[in-house]
């Protein structure tokens, strides 16, 4: 028993003298004049701080996003009323403008043929240029236009007008004729005939044309060329 005690004893000491070792370090940490106590005061401070500045950021998205997608939505709706006013307007004067340039039309033909008249093939191509911008598919001018580049023997820029001016007018009949004199000048006989064709077909007087136009006269050797002009 004696020794049983005697363990005990020592066993108690032990733990005692742990227990003031670890007591030692345990108050150590908590003294030092009070620097541990001033640590956990600012970390505390700064937590705090931290949670109003994000409790002031979720607040401001709540509050103010809202007001400032309402906002940015009206804006924009109002840049798009305005966009199409603007646009409505730039409409407007565009049909303005082609009216009136519609109506000058005749004006700027008569002033064109004045120019070729005369003998002046610059001014009167200036002319009809003008006029096709304005309009387009005006029959007569594309052809006119297509005699001035075959008289300078422009003929791809010749052919190019006269194909315009009968297709915007299927029933012109200057336009098919002129084709003939084109292709027969360029030794295509098929392509001549075949227009001549046309020409004829549209107008007998044609043939009358036909008959002294020196243009033709590389077509009157074919055979082709009788055929078509012996038709009545």
């Amino acid at each position: 028993m004696s020794y049983i005690n005697d363990a005990l004893k020592k066993a108690q000491k032990e733990k005692d003298g742990l227990y003031k070792y670890y007591h030692t370090i345990i108050w150590a940490k908590d003294g030092g004049g009070g620097k541990g106590k001033k640590r956990r005061t600012l970390i505390l401070c700064g937590a705090a701080v931290l949670v109003l500045v994000i409790a002031g950021v979720v607040a401001y998205k709540l509050i103010a996003g809202p007001g400032v997608k309402a906002a940015s939505s009206t804006g924009v709706r109002r840049e798009v009323t305005q966009e199409r006013m603007q646009a409505a307007s730039r409409e407007s004067s565009r049909d303005a403008r082609k009216q009136m340039a519609a109506e000058d039309v005749p004006k700027l033909y008569e002033e064109a043929l004045s120019f070729q008249r005369a003998k002046d093939p610059a001014g009167a191509e200036r002319a009809y240029r003008k006029l096709l911008r304005v309009d387009p598919r005006h029959a007569h001018a594309l052809n006119n236009l297509g005699v001035i580049y075959m008289s300078r023997r422009e003929y791809g820029r010749a052919a190019m007008m006269f194909e315009r001016a009968s297709t915007a007018d299927g029933n012109y009949t200057d336009a098919y004729y002129n084709l003939a004199c084109l292709y027969s000048q360029t030794k295509d006989a098929g392509t001549a005939l075949e227009n001549l064709k046309k020409a004829f077909a549209l107008d007998p007087a044609v043939r009358t044309w036909a008959e002294r136009d020196g243009d033709l006269e590389p077509l009157r050797s074919q055979a082709g060329y009788k055929e078509v002009f012996s038709k009545k």
